[in-house]
């Protein structure tokens, strides 16, 4: 029996069935507080510093240690020791903006995916799922394309200058990836299944007939004896 084993509707952990929307839920919860952080120290940089975000993980020229992480990649300095940068990705790509728009936009979806979450007893549609799968995939494959590029240098830095320190921001930069590729795939299995569901439900409502239809047709049966019998009666007495 295997330990974990994911279907559309549930997860079964050692035995124990948990229901896939609470898992999203939580996943969501948790992303939701990442993305909101994130969002806050480019907020705190524009503010304080009028910069859109002031990233610097050398100590001795960091601003603000608020500002010396970059919690959406879970970058805590690895990179740092990595490539020797002084500042996040994000400012050797563009500035920050990117990091900004993406931080707001992901956020979004997340409020939109909690929405359908909590209300998903009711049977909502399912494309208002649409926007937090197509932002968590993309996500996903972000940190992917992160993380092979950095695996080169990775690899050989491990090898050679391990330390607690690495350990510890390695285990941080890779237990932030494992849950999101979890939620992208627990996600999507969620998707397929509220799809059926929702599906199956307007079968079976174009399937139940209609009361009103029925009683229509059983007065217009009455109503068409009645007739016949009048006629009969008509012709009896002529």
């Amino acid at each position: 029996m295997k330990p974990v084993q994911v279907y559309d509707d549930r997860v079964v952990i050692f035995g124990q069935n948990v229901s896939n929307c609470i898992v999203c839920a939580i996943l969501c919860f948790l992303n939701l507080i990442i993305t909101s952080v994130s969002l806050a120290q480019q907020v705190f940089s524009i503010v304080r510093y009028g910069h859109v975000f002031l990233c610097n993980f050398n100590e001795s020229h960091a601003v603000e240690p608020f500002l010396s992480y970059d919690i959406v990649i879970y970058d805590f300095g690895l990179f740092h020791r990595l490539w020797g940068i002084s500042e996040c990705i994000a400012n050797y790509l563009d500035g920050g903006y990117l990091r900004l728009a993406w931080c707001v936009s992901y956020l979004s979806t997340m409020l939109l995916l909690a929405l359908y979450l909590y209300i998903s007893d009711k049977r909502p549609p399912v494309y208002l799922m649409w926007p937090a799968l197509a932002m968590q995939s993309t996500y996903s494959i972000g940190l992917l394309i992160l993380t092979l590029s950095a695996l080169p240098k990775l690899l050989r830095y491990v090898f050679v200058n391990i330390d607690r320190t690495v350990i510890l921001l390695l285990t941080i930069f890779s237990s932030g990836i494992l849950i999101n590729f979890i939620f992208t795939y627990i996600l999507w299995h969620y998707f397929w299944f509220s799809e059926a569901t929702l599906a199956q439900s307007c079968t079976k409502n174009r399937e139940r007939p209609n009361p009103n239809r029925r009683h229509h047709q059983r007065f217009s049966s009455i109503q068409f004896n009645s007739t016949e019998q009048i006629n009969s009666a008509f012709e009896s007495l002529t």
